[in-house]
């Protein structure tokens, strides 16, 4: 089953149409590059994905049980927030749940035959097991490094480069896991050394992943496959095999 099965999607803007009966689908394990001319409807399809705008007409499948998370071309942050904050501030999941179990383990001092109690301690253990979630500050301090913004661990994010803050909120995002990681734009505002290190972070985790980008060397290193978006329609083909696209 699909994770995203878009059928027949139709969305127009006044009299501009954007998509006309597109249909999409996305597999897990796959990395689909989204390209095309700007103003064709790439952003649009993120949206409509993303539940941030509903399309006219068509038919919207996404599995209830996947988390999906999206990087934006311009991350927002909270006010007089340190960079630090910034990255933490994305984990709240990650900390409640560690919260709750350490609150079950010690109910679980006097109640230690509580079947509820213990059935929810283990499925809090293995999400915080996923995540490599028991020690966050460790988790902060390594993607800080990883991300090169340890200089940059107390500073407020709203004064950092456009480029820095991209790299603070893909920091979180990576932490989360997500099952799908929408991605506008990567490579835009990274040098060459990050560019590399976020290749090799997407390839080493497995992601899912559906990514819009003109960087042509980011998509033949990532994507397995391309759909482009032209004309309201969309049209998926292999890396390699352009001459072979067909209309989906």
């Amino acid at each position: 089953m699909a994770l995203i099965d878009l059928q027949n999607i139709s969305k127009q803007y006044d009299i501009k149409v954007i998509l006309k009966d597109a249909n999409f689908t996305l597999q897990a394990g796959q990395r689909v590059a989204v390209i095309g001319q700007n103003g064709q409807g790439k952003s649009t399809l993120f949206k409509i994905i993303m539940k941030a705008v509903e399309p006219d007409s068509g038919e919207i499948a996404i599995d209830r049980s996947i988390k999906i998370e999206m990087l934006d071309q311009q991350p927002k942050f909270k006010a007089n927030l340190s960079v630090r904050d910034a990255i933490e501030n994305q984990l709240v999941e990650l900390k409640n749940a560690k919260l709750e179990y350490e609150k079950i383990t010690n109910e679980l001092m006097t109640n230690y035959e509580d079947e509820n109690l213990l059935r929810r301690q283990s499925d809090l253990a293995s999400f915080i097991d996923f995540h490599n979630a028991w020690d966050l500050d460790n988790m902060i301090e390594r993607v800080l490094i990883e991300f090169q913004l340890k200089q940059y661990e107390h500073k407020d994010v709203n004064l950092l480069s456009g480029g820095e803050q991209r790299r603070v909120s893909l920091a979180g995002l990576i932490l989360k896991k997500p099952d799908v990681l929408l991605l506008d734009e990567p490579t835009n505002h990274l040098d060459v050394y990050m560019v590399e290190f976020l290749e090799e972070l997407l390839l080493k985790n497995n992601f899912t992943l559906l990514f819009i980008s003109h960087d042509r060397y980011f998509i033949d290193n990532i994507a397995t496959n391309v759909v482009e978006v032209e004309g309201g329609e969309l049209r998926r083909f292999k890396i390699g095999r352009a001459s072979c696209r067909e209309r989906v």
